[in-house]
């Protein structure tokens, strides 16, 4: 039973790393979007101005 218990910890433990490494990459490509779109929203207001 022993060994079990820690292999499930294994198995959690590298679920939760996953997960980190899922939600940094996630949190990046939703920075790089928003920038993306603020840069359209600039270049939009320019053109609604001329």
């Amino acid at each position: 039973m022993g060994k079990r218990f820690e292999i499930m910890e294994f198995v959690i433990t590298i679920a939760v790393i996953v997960i980190a490494i899922t939600c940094l990459c996630i949190e990046g490509n939703l920075r790089k979007t928003m920038e993306q779109n603020n840069e359209i929203i600039k270049l939009l207001k320019q053109l609604q101005q001329k």
